[in-house]
């Protein structure tokens, strides 16, 4: 279904595409290698295996690598590479911060999602919810099979992503979960997996992870009703509550506050799963969630959403535009167009359109 899907929207963008010029920016994304590799992050360095020995680890693979849209693009000729390489300005401050700002935008989606474990008594009280420090069998179980137990002092978080967890004087614990596939990074702040401290009462710690992320799961076996907003924090928007049952089944509903509710209109009434599916459904429940907090969280400052990928983009473009002998161009380009959009600049100018690299509009 996956790779129908990206061929149907190959299809769609192909047609769009100018035989002239156009420039892609890829770059190798991770994956998941069999047990008997190494955990690679690039096509150039290898990085030392940071996963636990577990066998509820699952290795997962996507349908079809950007990498390789690219390369059957290229040497089929849609895409025609003809103009000449600008080289970089040595001495360029202004450059070299923009080179910086490209480094901090990772070349994969990325996602943090916050899981507590709620016990007797506890439904209604923060500070007990966030000191737990372990949880039921059936909780321990559903850890296991979220993804990958990866050891955090062996990360390096220009190749994986941690959502901000302290990786080097393990002030957040030794060890987390993450999900992934070729094109998106998921890291979960699992509250009974942080360390609690006496000197910390109100496990303010903890809070500053859970309490800042769009996302939470909370595992519900007080047999008590959860509330949104238990666990205070500015951008809480969607709580994915799991309430387990009996026959090992459980039953998953989600509150969200107004803002979101009818995006993940779908999502909102309750679905009764197995123990053994749980975790399939939850993930794809706290990634659409993820991904309609960010949408939000933007319309609110009047931003729209865009990609890393996109935002990679739009980056280089700015740092291409910062290199002498592009700022001419773009001003003989800005004097004789006025207001028009870049497509129509491309079309309309007597020379080589080949500098127009962000071809999103086109689609």
């Amino acid at each position: 279904m996956r790779v129908i899907v990206q061929r149907t929207l190959l299809q769609r963008w192909l047609p769009c595409f100018h035989s002239n010029g156009c420039h892609v920016f890829t770059e190798m994304v991770p994956f998941l290698k069999p047990r008997s590799q190494t955990f690679s992050y690039s096509t150039t360095s290898t990085l030392p295996d940071v996963r636990v020995n577990t066998p509820a680890a699952k290795d997962t693979r996507a349908g079809i690598l950007p990498n390789f849209v690219f390369l059957q693009l290229y040497h089929m000729g849609i895409l025609h590479v003809n103009s000449v390489p600008i080289p970089i300005p040595e001495g360029n401050e202004e450059f070299n911060r923009g080179l910086k700002n490209l480094e901090r935008i990772a070349p994969y989606e990325t996602h943090k999602v916050g899981i507590v474990y709620v016990g007797k008594g506890q439904a209604s009280n923060e500070a007990a919810i966030l000191s737990n420090t372990y949880g039921s069998q059936r909780y321990s179980q559903f850890l296991k099979k979220l993804g990958t137990l990866i050891s955090l002092d062996k990360c390096d978080p220009r190749d994986m992503y941690v959502g901000g967890l302290d990786h080097e004087q393990g002030a957040d614990g030794k060890y987390t979960y993450i999900w992934h596939d070729e094109v998106i990074q998921m890291v979960f702040h699992i509250a009974t997996m942080m360390p609690s401290k006496e000197s910390d009462a109100r496990c303010t710690n903890k809070k500053l992870h859970i309490g800042n992320n769009y996302v939470t799961i909370v595992y519900n076996e007080s047999g008590e009703p959860y509330s949104l907003g238990t666990i205070k924090g500015k951008f809480n928007y969607v709580n994915i509550i799991i309430e387990p049952l009996d026959q090992v089944s459980n039953a998953v509903t989600i509150q969200c506050k107004d803002d979101v509710k009818q995006i993940l209109e779908h999502v909102s009434t309750t679905k009764v799963i197995s123990d053994e599916n749980i975790t399939d459904l939850v993930k794809q429940i706290a990634l659409h969630s993820s991904m309609a907090s960010l949408i939000c969280e933007r319309l609110k400052h009047n931003v729209f959403y865009a990609s890393n990928w996109l935002e990679r983009l739009r980056q280089i473009r700015r740092m291409k535009d910062k290199v002498p002998v592009n700022r001419k161009l773009n001003e003989k380009l800005s004097q004789r167009s006025g207001e028009k959009s870049v497509k129509e600049r491309a079309i309309n100018a007597d020379f080589d359109s080949s500098w127009v690299t962000d071809f999103t509009e086109y689609c």
